[in-house]
């Protein structure tokens, strides 16, 4: 596998985290798509997830996970219980800015 990195536009993203079977994690994509639609934002690109645990050694119940969206529109940064928005720049940014997100 070869690994290429390209510098992108700034672009804003939103997530749901999850702790259960990596099995569930589909429903998560059409809640947040439904989200994004009632806000009328615009889904500008395909799905994305990090999936953090080895399922063959982490117990299905614990797996813990985080799938999203890009989307375009006029949206504050938002931290609900289940969903977050941010804006990213650079690609480290994308990933420690979801660690922070993670760990709040």
């Amino acid at each position: 596998m070869e690994i290429k990195l390209k510098k992108t536009e700034p672009w804003q993203a939103t997530t749901i985290k999850h702790v259960g079977p990596y099995k569930e994690v589909g429903k998560l994509y059409e809640e947040i798509a439904k989200w994004l639609r009632q806000k009328q934002l615009k889904i500008t690109g395909p799905p994305f997830g990090w999936f953090y645990d080895n399922p063959e050694e982490v117990p299905a119940n614990r797996l813990r996970s985080e799938v999203g969206f890009p989307f375009k529109g006029e949206a504050k940064h938002v931290k609900t219980s289940i969903t977050s928005s941010q804006t990213f720049h650079e690609p480290h940014e994308m990933i420690s800015s979801f660690r922070t997100v993670l760990s709040v």
